[in-house]
């Protein structure tokens, strides 16, 4: 069932932070129309040029920035949807405070069709950070780097973790056809670290690494 020509997109709501976008609209759209304003879509992945609002909705997507800002479900504020009768039911008034009833948005994300076809959503923005800083961190052990989590969660910045094994690392970097930053058989695991902010996270990044134990190397 393809539902790319439900490809509508309304005007950002700056005070609400929200938006109304159709099903077919793709996560990359949504990105720069929500950034056209001075904010951003949270959810983001690889394949956002071809990724759509209702299969992120359907699928209670994550994408990379999960640990900073939740899966799809988190930012859905309302839905709009056919149920098998053909009746539509529709919620995108985006109401923060929503008390009465069942919330329909709620148990129709993640259920991919078997309630409902999803066919428009009422979306969270966030700010938009645009300062970056990123950093590979090499550890001794996989459970040094699942250890690491926690004092990274301390920085406000924080917008992505990636767990890197030092095949994965080699791989990647014989298909792109570069040197790899650190070498793979240096350490056990890699942390693949990303911090966005208002203002340049790196030094922050980089103290908090300075000061951790487990931690074999820095690089770019």
């Amino acid at each position: 069932l393809s539902l790319r020509r439900l490809d509508a997109l309304g005007p950002v709501d700056v005070a609400a932070q929200q938006v109304t976008a159709g099903a077919g609209v793709t996560i990359e759209r949504l990105q720069e129309h929500a950034r056209a304003a001075g904010l951003d879509f949270a959810v983001d992945w690889g394949a956002r040029a071809s990724a759509t609002v209702g299969g992120a909705v359907s699928t209670n997507a994550g994408g990379s920035r999960v640990v900073r800002f939740g899966t799809m479900r988190a930012q859905v504020a309302g839905v709009q949807a056919v149920l098998a009768d053909g009746s539509v039911i529709t919620d995108l008034h985006g109401l923060p405070k929503q008390t009465a009833g069942v919330p329909l948005a709620q148990l129709l994300v993640g259920s991919e069709g078997t309630l409902g076809v999803v066919t428009a959503a009422r979306l969270r923005m966030v700010p938009w950070y645009r300062q970056t800083a990123a950093a590979l961190v090499a550890c001794p052990s996989l459970v040094d780097a699942v250890a690491l989590l926690p004092a990274l969660r301390a920085l406000p910045s924080l917008d992505a973790v990636e767990l890197l094994m030092p095949e994965a690392l080699e791989l990647t970097c014989r298909h792109l056809g570069m040197a790899p930053p650190l070498d793979p058989a240096s350490a056990g695991a890699f942390l693949l670290v990303d911090c966005a902010a208002h203002r340049d996270p790196a030094d922050d990044l980089l103290a908090l690494l300075a000061d951790q134990q487990g931690v074999l190397a820095v690089g770019p």
